[in-house]
Formats: C-alpha cells, sequence, structure tokens
C-alpha cells in the first residue's frame, strides 16, 4: 500500500530545503527565525505552546550546518516541526 502524497507536506519540504541553503549561505537567518519564534512565545498562552518550546530549544542546541541539515531531514520530528516553523509564514 503506497502513502499518498500531501501537497501541503510537499511544499512544505520543498520550503525548508530553499530555507537550508539560505541559512548556509547567511546564518543570520536563524537569528531573524528566533526574534520572530520570541514574539510568537510572547502572544502565545501559559503555558507556552509545546511545538514553538521545542523549536526554541533547536534553535539554541543546533549550530547553522546542523539546523539547515534538521530542516531537510525526513524524520518524523523534522517534518512535524515544520510544521511550526519560524523559517517559514505566510504573507499577511
Amino acid at each position: 500500500m503506497t502513502r499518498e502524497v500531501d501537497p501541503t507536506e510537499l511544499r512544505n519540504d520543498e520550503i525548508h530545503v530553499r530555507v537550508a541553503a539560505e541559512i548556509r549561505h547567511d546564518p543570520r537567518l536563524i537569528e531573524q527565525a528566533a526574534v520572530r519564534l520570541d514574539r510568537w512565545l510572547l502572544r502565545g498562552g501559559d503555558p507556552p505552546d509545546p511545538a514553538l518550546v521545542e523549536w526554541k530549544t533547536a534553535l539554541a542546541a543546533l549550530d547553522p550546518g546542523q539546523l539547515a541539515d534538521f530542516l531537510e531531514s525526513p524524520t518524523p520530528r523534522a517534518k512535524r516541526m515544520r510544521i511550526s516553523s519560524p523559517f517559514f509564514w505566510p504573507a499577511r
């Protein structure tokens, strides 16, 4: 039985491959994502959203190369975290 490909997940994966390339080119993108994440955490409730806390931990623990590799990773954790990524947000 073949699993159907979710077009939203596929698009999210493709976006994060591009984000990973940008991080490798300019790691300052991580700082911008950290600032955005802090804003989200300040606006959030108490307790904070566990997905955002997980991102906060990842941004603090991983160096730029490791973070770029993680953003491209096919692991279930990476796929789950890309859903709440501070590196991508819809235009308003």
